[in-house]
């Protein structure tokens, strides 16, 4: 009925064009150019892709006559711009006029579709906070700790080596008291190498803890598979 319409306005303007007066046209038959002018345009734009301008020269078109064909553009549209509970709805209005026919039948079948992915998408979860990674700061951390340590003994075994020298130099005819200030001197660097090992120490344990959260952060990482098939949407 859509398009028998459209053809009388055609031949209408084809006339007037020739220098036929036109019939006067009737508030309906007005109102279904106007139609006819939205529909062609939303056309236009759809198979140039601008879905989103196409989509409001239909409902312009619905808005001037509507005529329940329109309701199947404006649900195309929605479907290519991923608006499913839209597209559904569209489709929906559509049916609710014309229940039966070839057309009706792809629309149920697109109703279908489209449900599902609303469906789909209402339940989609949210993407996971990426764990963060603490691999770089343990590598970081594991250096630090060795350089303590090694600092730490070299600091402790510095006066000890010079002690021992000593000792040996005077072959047990020096006096305890001339040793006295080089074991003092051993006392301080002893004290002076355990508490930078003791910060090692510290630091070789927060390295293993960050380790292990690194280790747990990767296990929970979950595995994103890519690949998905598009829709094919026939106008």
């Amino acid at each position: 009925m859509l398009l028998v319409l459209l053809l009388g306005l055609a031949v209408g303007r084809a006339a007037a064009d020739e220098g036929t007066p036109p019939p006067t046209l009737s508030p309906e038959d007005l109102a279904l150019e106007r139609a006819r002018e939205f529909y062609q345009k939303g056309a236009r734009d759809y198979e140039r892709g601008r879905y989103q301008a196409a989509l409001q020269a239909f409902e312009s078109a619905l808005a001037a006559s509507p005529q329940p064909d329109f309701h199947l553009s404006i649900a195309r549209c929605h479907e290519r711009l991923g608006q499913w509970e839209r597209a559904a709805a569209a489709y929906q209005q559509f049916l609710s006029v014309r229940p039966s026919g070839k057309e009706s039948a792809e629309a149920r079948e697109r109703l279908a579709d489209v449900s599902l992915r609303a469906r789909e998408a209402a339940h989609v979860p949210a993407a996971p906070t990426p764990h963060p990674s603490y691999r770089a700061p343990a590598i970081a951390l594991l250096a630090t700790a060795l350089v303590l340590g090694g600092a730490g003994l070299g600091i402790t075994l510095s006066q000890l080596s010079e002690y021992e020298d000593r000792r040996k130099a005077c072959d047990g005819r020096c006096s305890p008291e001339s040793l006295d200030g080089l074991r003092t001197r051993i006392d301080t660097a002893e004290a002076a190498g355990g508490a930078v090992l003791a910060l090692a120490g510290a630091a070789l344990v927060a390295d293993v803890v960050l380790w292990i959260y690194d280790a747990k952060g990767r296990r929970e990482q979950p595995r994103l598979s890519a690949g998905a098939g598009g829709l094919t949407v026939r106008f």
